[in-house]
């Protein structure tokens, strides 16, 4: 089937999206117009299933103001558009410079040792403070092969799944990343996006320079409306460097981490807006290496260490309510390819959420409140939205 090439020009917004299909999966391919974008594909089991998913995807867009620009080619091809709007474009020169070519060679079929030593070395960009070397050396323990395929880096782990992970790193930018946070140009300079795809789910993308075509910003309006409104009269965006699987890393312009560039938040399809940032000392690389990490190996490297003495005592505990283990409320949410779990403890004037695939550790969120009352009250909030998309309490 021909492609459909759409485009989305509003105030800072300059995004394209692609879509076709093929048998029982349908593509699209989505991202910055200019840039190669990313690619995804889902199987939908039959060929009328696969075309109520594309004519539905094709409606959504068309819905948010996305405008048709003519058919983009076969299927077959590279995703080049057909028309005269589709003119050669000279190469460009990548950023990071040619370099990466001659690392890759000399990282693909290396074994054992010398492999964990090459992508130790070829990595060693993402370890920007000292805390990020044991995330890299625990990561490196699954590693498995690595080779270049369709221009990318391709390294192979054994993951938590009993299966593959590959993780594939793009060439160098290819234009101009000035605008980007300084740590943001870093990773783009190197890479120009990475993707974390175990087969098992929608993968998990450092979205470089194409951004996320799956993050709509009318998101942010949905949650938090205020910082929506604030965003429009500024006339800026909310930035969405990191595809998180179907959720999303998102750069609040309004909130500075400790390198003076917007913090980072773990934002859900499901709604619920933000909550605590990711560690404000941590620059965009190593968010990513935890969250590879995680994804690959299950260990949670966003997790507080609690001290020796922060034991609590039987008061405590039953302050935390009914529930499970320490006074903890575990939900679960399982529907077609969901298969999720969302638990929660109130501590004192806190509470702890735990969250993702049931049989995985999950990811740890911590947020504090003025007083107790604030804390269960919140709690009760949050457990309130999630019985109602659906979550059973176990």
């Amino acid at each position: 089937m021909a492609k459909r090439y759409f485009e989305f020009v509003e105030g800072t917004s300059n995004k394209f999206w692609e879509i076709w299909k093929d048998g029982n999966e349908v593509f699209t391919r989505y991202g910055k117009i200019g840039a190669d974008g990313q690619t995804t594909m889902k199987d939908q089991g039959s060929p009328e299933a696969a075309q109520k998913l594309y004519d539905k995807l094709v409606r959504e867009k068309t819905g948010k103001g996305y405008e048709e620009k003519g058919g983009g080619g076969d299927a077959d091809d590279a995703g080049d558009d057909d028309g005269d709007e589709a003119e050669a474009k000279p190469a460009k020169k990548a950023a990071g410079g040619a370099g990466h070519v001659a690392r890759w060679k000399a990282i693909a079929g290396k074994t054992g040792k010398d492999l964990v030593a090459a992508i130790e070395k070829e990595w060693a960009f993402m370890c920007e403070t000292p805390a990020c070397k044991p995330v890299l050396a625990h990561l490196l323990t699954k590693v498995k092969s690595a080779a270049i395929e369709d221009d990318h880096l391709a390294v192979r782990f054994d993951d938590q799944y009993d299966g593959e992970t590959v993780v594939k790193c793009s060439p160098p930018a290819t234009e101009k990343v000035d605008a980007y946070p300084k740590s943001w140009q870093r990773f783009m300079k190197y890479y120009d996006g990475m993707e974390v795809d175990s087969n098992l789910d929608v993968p998990t993308f450092f979205n470089g320079t194409s951004g996320s075509g799956a993050f709509e910003q009318e998101y942010i309006e949905e949650v938090e409306p205020e910082l929506y409104e604030k965003a429009q009269e500024k006339e800026i965006e909310f930035e969405v460097p990191i595809d998180l699987g179907q959720d999303w890393v998102v750069a609040n312009p309004f909130k500075k981490n400790k390198l003076g560039e917007p913090a980072l938040y773990f934002f859900s399809h499901e709604g619920g807006g933000f909550e605590e940032p990711y560690p404000l000392d941590l620059p965009i690389t190593g968010v990513f290496l935890r969250l590879m990490t995680q994804h690959i190996t299950d260990k949670d490297f966003f997790v507080k260490i609690e001290s020796e003495d922060s034991d609590e005592d039987e008061d405590s505990e039953d302050e935390a309510g009914e529930g499970g283990e320490g006074g903890a409320r575990r939900f679960e949410f399982s529907e077609g390819s969901s298969n999720k779990f969302w638990e929660i403890r109130v501590e004192g004037e806190s509470h702890t959420v735990r969250f993702g695939k049931i049989g995985t550790d999950g990811q740890t969120k911590t947020k504090d409140f003025e007083s107790a009352a604030a804390a269960r009250s919140d709690a009760d909030k949050l457990i309130a939205e999630k019985t109602k998309k659906g979550y059973e309490e176990v």
